[in-house]
């Protein structure tokens, strides 16, 4: 994928694509059921969703290497049932993005590529449980500074990272 795209529709077309990837993906016969695959699964997307927003190149690869150091491929204290809630949180964060990817592309730029990347850090399906324990900390925080700092919400926004 690529970093910084073009505003509006290459970064719609972009978003729009990887949510179709990922809602197919993720909802396969069997998915919920393949621990490792599954957490795999959510681990790409969420490095794709991350590599598509315009944050500057030093704090997108700081993030992804924090990411990727701290993914925990293995939950076992999270049951089958408790998965099944995760993948219905991931395919609402999936709907959000697309859905926001779709009034960008239809509306003459109603939003900066900031406020696309803000959209699509505050609809990461990311928990707590998804990194190793000691790295959560650190994490969470190179989130909120990236998005405190290097992108701006839309007017009257609230996130929900």
């Amino acid at each position: 994928m690529s970093g910084i795209v073009i505003m509006g529709g290459k970064l719609s077309d972009e978003l729009l694509g990887l949510t179709e990837y990922y809602a197919t993906v993720l909802c396969r016969s069997g998915m919920i059921r393949n621990e490792s695959e599954f957490r795999n699964q959510k681990l790409s997307m969420t490095l794709d969703f991350i590599r598509t927003t315009c944050i500057p190149e030093k704090h997108k690869t700081k993030l992804i290497s924090a990411i990727i150091k701290s993914w925990r491929l293995q939950v076992p204290e999270i049951s089958l049932k408790q998965r099944e809630e995760e993948l219905k949180e991931i395919l609402r964060s999936i709907t959000s993005i697309r859905c926001m990817a779709k009034l960008t592309k239809k509306f003459a730029n109603p939003m900066n590529e900031e406020q696309i990347s803000f959209e699509v850090f505050s609809e990461l399906p990311i928990t707590h449980s998804d990194f190793s324990f000691d790295d959560v900390p650190r994490v969470f925080d190179l989130l909120k500074q990236i998005m405190d700092g290097c992108i701006r919400p839309p007017q009257g926004y609230s996130s929900h990272v």
